[in-house]
């Protein structure tokens, strides 16, 4: 796992071993798991590295950076169009986690990162003028909101409108109204990222992206929402950690980042994340410094997460120990976690209603407590 990470480094610098294997089966195994395969082959090649793995496996890293290549300029042809219908209708925009590299060109490579999706933020005064744009525009609705907000106090722990999908692109897209979902609302206010946005004009349509600090946690909170309980982090999610620390370094409040995880409880996992940053990639920041016992336990934790996330044949008594440990926390931990995302709704009045919201949602947490890999789009905890 390290040795990958080293490779997926923005800077290669003194961390390769010349006389050591590059890259192992498990190892490429990893990559594709996590959707870092493209970042993988860019990085490779950029440092003149490719020539030293094996045939196969060069060809198997072309194949995932020519595929996510032609993802790349879809997404891009529909923001573009997306952006442009926006602007013409008079909707404010700002684009969230891979959408915002398109405007900083953060790998330096259009095919380097995987993308899933396009998250676009827009006022929340504005959301229902956004959605029947897109409507009208030929962009079709995953699913009713009905199915999706319940028309309660529950409605503020959503943070997007059911997905669209693009046919023509074959791209879905995500219309934010709040930047993050449950606490981390919270440790990251839509209204904090929004008054300090960064004004780009991309394309020839003007949009906004997140200031360094503000992209930096969101990126922390998003990769650790559930996952953080579940120790299933994604490699792909901290290595754009990496890359966003080594390019806006200089301008990342780390002690406001700081400020905000503490005042929501979330001191520990950011620091965890940090220090398995520094670890698996080498970034230093100055949180690995404020690291003490627990968080450097739960770093471990992570990393023995993303250990167990390919199979592998062999298993001795540590890696069940350790697989016992990381389910035991889970289980420990996922009801605290439920009341205060799932079941979370702002003032003592709600009280009641979050005690019914668990209740109801008691079938639902019984089966994720018992398999962590429990998971169902009708019935989500």
């Amino acid at each position: 796992m390290r040795s990958l990470s080293r490779l997926l480094a923005p800077d290669l610098s003194g961390g390769l071993n010349p006389d050591s294997a590059l890259l192992s089966p498990l190892g490429l195994a990893y990559a594709q798991a996590h959707g870092c395969a493209s970042l993988l082959y860019v990085n490779l090649k950029r440092h003149g590295l490719l020539a030293r793995l094996p045939t196969e496996m060069a060809v198997a890293l072309k194949g995932a950076y020519r595929r996510d290549t032609v993802r790349y300029l879809r997404h891009r042809h529909c923001l573009r169009q997306i952006l442009a219908l926006f602007e013409r209708a008079g909707i404010e925009t700002l684009l969230l986690k891979g959408a915002a590299t398109f405007c900083d060109d953060l790998y330096g490579d259009s095919g380097a990162r995987a993308m899933g999706d396009l998250d676009i933020l827009v006022p929340e005064s504005q959301k229902e003028r956004a959605r029947r744009v897109l409507l009208e525009n030929g962009f079709r609705e995953e699913c009713p909101p009905a199915a999706v907000l319940a028309g309660d106090v529950f409605d503020r722990r959503h943070h997007h409108l059911p997905p669209f999908y693009d046919a023509r692109h074959q791209v879905v897209i995500e219309l934010h109204y709040r930047v993050c979902y449950g606490q981390g609302n919270r440790i990251l206010p839509t209204a904090r990222v929004w008054g300090r946005r960064q004004t780009v004009l991309w394309e020839g349509q003007r949009t906004a992206i997140p200031a360094p600090t503000e992209r930096v946690l969101h990126n922390v909170v998003h990769a650790l929402k559930k996952e953080y309980l579940t120790s299933r982090i994604n490699l792909m999610q901290m290595a754009e950690f990496a890359w966003l620390v080594a390019r806006y370094r200089e301008w990342i409040d780390w002690q406001a980042l700081l400020s905000l995880c503490e005042r929501q409880g979330f001191r520990t996992p950011l620091l965890a994340y940090a220090v398995l940053a520094g670890e698996l990639f080498g970034t230093e920041t100055p949180l690995t410094g404020q690291a003490g016992r627990r968080v450097r336990w739960n770093a471990r934790r992570l990393l023995m997460g993303l250990r167990f996330s390919v199979p592998v044949e062999t298993a001795g008594w540590g890696e069940s120990l350790w697989r016992m440990t990381l389910t035991a926390y889970y289980r420990l931990n996922m009801l605290p976690w439920a009341w205060r995302n799932i079941c979370y709704a702002p003032g003592w009045q709600n009280l009641p209603a979050r005690v019914v919201c668990l209740l109801r949602k008691l079938p639902a947490g019984l089966k994720a407590w018992g398999d962590p890999d429990y998971d169902s789009k009708r019935e989500r905890l």
